[in-house]
């Protein structure tokens, strides 16, 4: 059994915090560690009564942030006060705390309210710890780096796992955290290839967790580089070995800039966040880099297929049958797909490279496409016939190598038609002349009644 049980231990870490928020037997600059925000079955609303001295100045912003743009305002001022507090500071580990208290209330006010703690669940720094099973425990310590041994799960090896970044932790390193949750994190990519600021800007300290990144004597030998310092090609950081275990992922930077899938070497805060961030849609591809579609073939048959679905969209939402089918629930693992054309996760673009995107879009398109033009009686009903010619022929927008549509009325007509009567549309030709007929019986009723 252990020492003792979770919710004493949660209990002695949410005492360590509110002695360190407090001002209660702390001394001045310590080397440990920061003590870590914990208590048994907490909400975020618990953790935000944050000692108020630490916020001088702010009284009017902290005391009724009710919407999106005052946190986010709080948020700016609360990252400016730790810029500006001393480092290693017990105000700055409560200004920390508060950061990701505020971080957490703006993530619930964007998507709603998290899901309820369990009970023997409580949070350090930001991550939501629940306690795991013997089959999951195969692994490392994210703080210690030794392993969690799975048959071992009782006691001086009991660990736990953040539910929402997956980090990993003995029980025993529970209270030397250091690392936010990734989930906390504002939700977009460092989009600037690996932005090194060097060892000088970072007092030759890792990045995290602060441990010297430099042995006694080398500042007089200039830079020595060692094996301990270990560069992020995504953030531009420079950490120690226990903050960075050389582990390789795609860097969506140089995707957007360059359409480079080689995996670089990144710290493990950006290994938890780019896994959490991989299937989200938040990239742009038209505004981030354009050139790409004139470029890359595969991506610019992407960008028409998903105009097309689109498209084909504006059927199927309209279509019983299409909704019994449930056809559109072929894109639930790409949702996004439906939502618009133009925003991408890092897994697309990870799985267009690989060549397996184009396929599952192609196969998904062709059963619409399918169901629209030949199974389906009222989707075929709300085709097109030319007016510029006197064919039969049922024309769909969805056909871009032979149709084109009118960019006033949309009208959809043989891509050959319209450019043999140089872009004259036959609709709009009514629609004007019959404009203009009402205006002139207005104009004559006007001018009778005078």
């Amino acid at each position: 059994m252990n020492s003792f049980g979770i919710s004493e231990f949660a209990g002695r870490v949410g005492d360590m915090v509110k002695k360190t928020l407090t001002g209660e037997g702390t001394s001045s600059a310590s080397d440990s560690p920061p003590p870590s925000s914990s208590s048994t079955g907490c909400s975020p609303e618990n953790l935000s009564n944050v000692n108020e001295e630490h916020f001088s100045g702010l009284e009017g912003i902290f005391s009724s942030i009710n919407t999106e743009s005052k946190l986010e305002l709080a948020i700016e001022k609360c990252k400016q006060m730790i810029l500006d507090s001393e480092e290693r500071s017990d105000a700055r580990y409560s200004l920390i705390h508060k950061l990701v208290d505020l971080r957490w209330k703006l993530q619930e006010m964007r998507h709603g309210p998290q899901s309820p703690l369990c009970e023997n669940s409580f949070t350090v720094m930001g991550h939501v710890f629940v306690s795991c099973n013997f089959e999951d425990s195969d692994g490392f310590c994210e703080k210690c780096c030794n392993r969690i041994w799975n048959f071992v799960n009782l006691g001086y090896n009991q660990y736990y796992t953040c539910n929402k970044c997956r980090y990993k932790c003995h029980q025993r390193c529970l209270n030397s955290i250091t690392r936010t949750c990734a989930y906390l994190k504002d939700h977009a990519y460092e989009l600037e290839i690996c932005p090194e600021v060097g060892l000088s800007a970072q007092q030759f300290k890792c990045h995290e967790c602060h441990t010297g990144l430099v042995q006694s004597g080398t500042l007089r030998l200039l830079p020595l580089i060692d094996s301990s310092r270990r560069l992020c090609d995504s953030c531009g950081r420079w950490f120690c070995r226990q903050c960075h275990w050389n582990n390789e992922l795609v860097i969506p930077a140089r995707v957007v800039h360059n359409w480079d899938f080689t995996p670089r070497k990144v710290c493990r805060g950006c290994v938890q966040f780019l896994r959490l961030m991989a299937k989200r849609p938040v990239l742009c591809i038209e505004e981030l880099n354009s050139y790409l579609f004139s470029h890359v073939e595969e991506l610019s048959s992407v960008k028409a297929l998903r105009e097309d679905i689109q498209e084909m969209k504006k059927y199927l939402t309209s279509c019983h049958i299409a909704q019994s089918k449930k056809l559109l629930w072929l894109l639930r693992k790409r949702h996004h797909f439906v939502e618009n054309a133009n925003m991408y996760s890092m897994q697309d673009l990870i799985d267009l490279e690989a060549g397996s995107l184009l396929k599952y879009i192609h196969q998904v398109t062709s059963v619409f496409e399918t169901h629209i033009t030949k199974e389906c009686e009222s989707c075929h009903g709300k085709g097109f016939l030319c007016g510029l010619c006197s064919s039969t022929e049922v024309l769909f927008p969805i056909h871009r190598d032979v149709t084109t549509r009118c960019p006033d009325c949309l009208s959809v007509f043989h891509r050959d038609c319209f450019r043999k009567f140089k872009g004259f549309c036959p609709r709009c030709d009514r629609m004007s002349r019959r404009g203009s007929q009402q205006g002139g019986e207005c104009s004559s009723a006007t001018a009778e009644s005078v």
